[in-house]
């Protein structure tokens, strides 16, 4: 039994079903009051030093504020958020949703502790979730403007992409909040992923291990005469002669026209055209 198990038999009642529905009923109203009232923004993001000024609110507030873009794009963004965030609660279960939230949640809220003045987005939070999706659905197609269609793999290496050159060349704010965001991807999948990496490396290196112990296997059959093998020359048929000591192998051309080999001591006998 694996911890998540033990931690689901134990505090699986208290799981909340419906997180992604509940968190869309608090995201929707604020991204809508906030194009008539942009100020409200600024009540609801999580900045620590505000929070250690007694604006406790924002501890959790900051979780309602979706990202502020074009109305068309956050409809998009609000029903793939749904319908992967119902794929995941439909695959873990309620409990194993609620606890990948609250560790992306956890360390988001910790992270930003580390940078007191500057204000934490929730969005690599919500990133979290598409990237578990992208990796428990990687043939999930998208349509990118309606018209090429496009797998989540694809997308979630992007988004990696640009994970990684956060981290190399961003800000330590956003060093953190990269950092914080996918704590709990690897916390879930990273056991997964290791595996298959070492799976992975066995196939290589077995893959390896044939390529340089297979050497080309030789020919069955080649002609005492001319050398030619059914390598070399596939068409060619090859029969043995009995008459010859040995038995060796001639091929079409040489069956019948050749000398045949006597035993040492012995003289041998040029018997052109004769049938072996």
């Amino acid at each position: 039994m694996s911890w998540l198990d033990h931690l689901e038999r134990r505090w699986g009642r208290w799981a909340l079903p419906q997180l992604t529905l509940a968190l869309l009923c608090l995201q929707v109203p604020v991204y809508v009051i906030s194009l008539f009232q942009p100020e409200l923004l600024g009540l609801l993001q999580l900045v620590p030093q505000q929070v250690l000024r007694g604006q406790w609110w924002r501890l959790f507030s900051f979780v309602a504020v979706a990202p502020q873009i074009h109305p068309i794009f956050a409809f998009f963004y609000f029903y793939l958020f749904y319908l992967m965030g119902t794929a995941l609660e439909s695959h873990w279960g309620a409990f194993r949703y609620n606890l990948y939230l609250l560790l992306g949640y956890v360390a988001t809220v910790a992270a930003a502790f580390a940078t007191p003045t500057v204000p934490t987005p929730n969005a690599y939070l919500m990133a979290s979730v598409f990237l578990a999706f992208a990796y428990l659905y990687p043939e999930f197609e998208l349509y990118l403007f309606f018209v090429v269609p496009v797998q989540v793999r694809y997308l979630a290496w992007l988004t990696w992409a640009v994970y990684g050159y956060e981290v190399l060349f961003g800000t330590w704010a956003q060093r953190l909040a990269v950092a914080a965001s996918v704590v709990n991807f690897f916390v879930f999948f990273g056991v997964s992923l290791l595996r298959r990496m070492r799976q992975g490396s066995r196939t290589r290196r077995w893959h390896r291990q044939v390529l340089s112990s297979s050497a080309p296997s030789a020919a069955r059959h080649q002609c005492r005469i001319c050398g030619r093998t059914e390598k070399t020359d596939p068409q060619l048929e090859f029969r043995y002669c009995t008459k010859c000591v040995g038995t060796p192998c001639y091929c079409e051309d040489h069956i019948f026209n050749h000398e045949h080999l006597q035993p040492s001591g012995s003289a041998s006998s040029a018997e052109n055209g004769s049938r072996s």
